[in-house]
């Protein structure tokens, strides 16, 4: 075991990770709200503080893409 999974603990591969945001953008474009999806992830097997990790992320990186230029 790796030094950083010794100090931190497993993590999920990256194709998961991808699966995962991919899964969050796809249920926001339908309209849900941040709750929704996180319970469409935790009944899909994803523990609940992993889906409100990811629903955040999304969030976060939305809000730094749509963010206005400064001239």
């Amino acid at each position: 075991m790796g030094f950083w999974q010794r100090l931190f603990g497993p993590r999920e591969p990256p194709e998961v990770t991808a699966r995962l945001t991919r899964r969050v953008i796809d249920l926001m474009t339908e309209g849900r709200s941040d709750d929704e999806i996180q319970r469409v992830l935790f009944r899909e097997g994803v523990s609940v503080p992993r889906a409100a990790e990811l629903v955040a992320q999304v969030r976060r990186v939305q809000r730094l893409v749509r963010r206005p230029r400064s001239p």
